[in-house]
């Protein structure tokens, strides 16, 4: 590791990431404030030499080392950046811990930081100096833009949702004994994870054959296992969210550095459902209504202050917590001469103070990483034993393999009224329109010009009269193989190519995309027929073509 070219990358990241130099003060009322401070507290890289260690104890110096430098930050300071490089001995390698106070950062912002560092270290490497990307909206302006938008009416109108959604009753978690408090001292976590090839199918395949998300699937397996847990068809969990959800439109936060993190509940409820499938569908029905991807809800609870907010405020919490973080790779990609960091999984140290207390009764984060799924679950063991939660985490999984298997059976192809908001059935109207192991990308309403369209040409049938035809005189060979790919191809991508009409079935026209469609194709040889012959053979193709629609 060259330490110099590491400092001037560490260096150029703070500069350039505002986050990272944020001051935190407490003011006599008891409130906190928050305010960026200059280049003043320069970041330094701190070297730690456990070269003498010996491998069998090396895991628990890191650690330990590593808890001493999260314990280290100081919120008054105006950094809430530490780094320590670990010298392990000539065979072993070195080590970066980065730290950052989560004030001041977000999974989605890690990787831009990790980005930045590697090609500032690899600038200062080659003796250029360090240019990083140009920013995207900064947090401070993100963070007043935001405030601005709390008291809108969009995010009024979404009060009576967030109530309604808090007033749910839900069944508390099953609890192994009386036990103590559940503090960050006694909490455990049981991982599990699937294989490569499983995970391959789980993030390739199995999302877009059940027309859901990733969350939806995986928040499915973690309520099979806990309401099974619980002999209960009902969940509310807590959900975290990137909070990048687009609200203005002059806010980029593509490259934003910052805690923008939403928290926001929703309860799950599979009372109903006869099949695994019927569970999935519940719960992605349930985030399919959610508002703005929950974004308001902090909004109305924190920054809002009226009666109804104060209510809101006043909901009990759900008891579980669950966070995808998403897929994490070694190193931001292939060219190790671009790329000059790899990620481990060499232990990180306490990340939070023993004393304080947990959050959620459980809490549930999972993550893709060297192409594995894994689940973490956190609990306290003055509630739980390990066992009731490796339980819990093994049906989870076993749930998730479910899903993948059952990705092409006949529960999989079964739609709901959210797969098409545009079309705005009921469930029995769906299934009229939709029978049974129909396939469809899309169901919507027709424009009212297209309707008057679809009546003349039904009342009408044969006219053609809005049959578009175009026709073309090749003055040379033509590939007729590659021409009919070539159309082929564009019905595949054009969804109006692929469409049919549902005249009436739901009480209204109806546009039904279909996921493939058969090119009509047709060959003539006219050949041996003189120039007359073939110009009046052409003109009743058109006439005959026309008539067909």
């Amino acid at each position: 590791v060259d330490v110099p070219c590491l400092e001037a990358a560490l260096r150029a990241v703070v500069a350039h990431h505002d986050t990272l130099r944020l001051r935190f003060t407490r003011r006599q009322d008891g409130t906190w404030h928050q305010e960026f401070t200059g280049l003043e507290s320069l970041v330094r890289l701190e070297q730690v030499d456990l070269s003498s260690v010996p491998e069998a104890e090396l895991p628990a110096a890191m650690e330990s080392e590593a808890s001493r430098i999260h314990a280290s930050h100081r919120l008054e300071e105006g950094l809430l950046l530490r780094a320590a490089l670990f010298h392990l001995g000539a065979e072993r390698g070195s080590r970066l811990l980065l730290s950052v106070h989560h004030l001041g950062v977000d999974g989605v912002s890690w990787r831009t930081l990790l980005e930045d560092l590697g090609a500032g270290y690899v600038q200062s490497r080659q003796g250029r100096p360090v240019a990083l990307p140009p920013r995207s909206t900064s947090f401070k302006t993100w963070a007043s833009k935001l405030s601005d938008f709390a008291r809108s009416e969009d995010v009024a109108r979404e009060r009576t949702y967030w109530l309604e959604e808090g007033r749910l009753e839900a069944p508390v978690l099953p609890r192994d004994g009386a036990g103590g408090a559940t503090s960050v001292a006694s909490s455990r976590t049981v991982e599990v994870s699937l294989d490569e090839a499983q995970t391959r199918l789980l993030l390739q395949e199995t999302p877009a054959a059940w027309r859901a998300h990733i969350n939806d699937v995986l928040l499915t397996a973690v309520a099979e296992s806990l309401t099974h847990w619980m002999g209960q068809p009902r969940l509310r969990v807590e959900l975290e969210g990137h909070g990048r959800e687009p609200f203005s439109d002059d806010v980029d936060l593509s490259r934003t550095v910052g805690w923008l993190t939403t928290l926001y509940p929703v309860t799950l409820d599979v009372s109903g459902t006869t099949s695994l499938g019927g569970r999935l569908r519940a719960v992605r029905d349930s985030l399919r209504r959610l508002p703005r991807k929950g974004l308001g809800y902090g909004l109305l609870r924190h920054l809002a202050d009226d009666e109804q907010s104060q209510h809101l405020r006043a909901l009990p919490r759900a008891q579980v917590l669950f966070n995808y973080l998403g897929q994490f790779h070694q190193s931001a990609g292939d060219d190790s001469a671009l790329n000059p960091f790899t990620a481990t999984r060499e232990p990180l140290g306490a990340l939070r103070a023993p004393k304080a207390a947990l959050s959620h009764l459980l809490e549930i984060n999972g993550y893709v990483f060297e192409g594995r799924l894994t689940l973490v679950w956190t609990y306290s063991q003055a509630a739980h034993r390990p066992e009731t939660i490796q339980s819990l985490a093994d049906h989870c999984l076993h749930t998730l393999r479910r899903l993948i298997d059952d990705r092409d059976s006949d529960d999989a192809r079964r739609f709901t009224p959210t797969d098409f908001p545009l079309a705005k059935l009921s469930q029995s109207v769906l299934d009229r329109v939709l029978p049974a192991g129909a396939l469809a990308d899309d169901l919507y309403p027709l424009s009212p010009m297209q309707q008057g369209m679809l009546f003349h040409t039904l009342t009408a049938p044969g006219s053609g009269v809005y049959v578009t035809q175009l026709a073309w005189t090749f003055g040379g060979a033509v590939d007729m193989t590659a021409f009919r790919r070539t159309w082929e191809a564009v019905i595949q991508r054009q969804p109006s190519l692929r469409t049919s009409f549902v005249p009436e079935d739901a009480g209204q026209p109806l546009q039904w995309v279909h996921p493939e469609a058969t090119l009509p194709w047709e060959e003539h040889d006219w050949r041996g027929a003189d120039e007359a012959e073939q110009q009046s053979r052409f003109d009743t193709l058109i006439s005959e073509d026309r008539a067909r629609g």
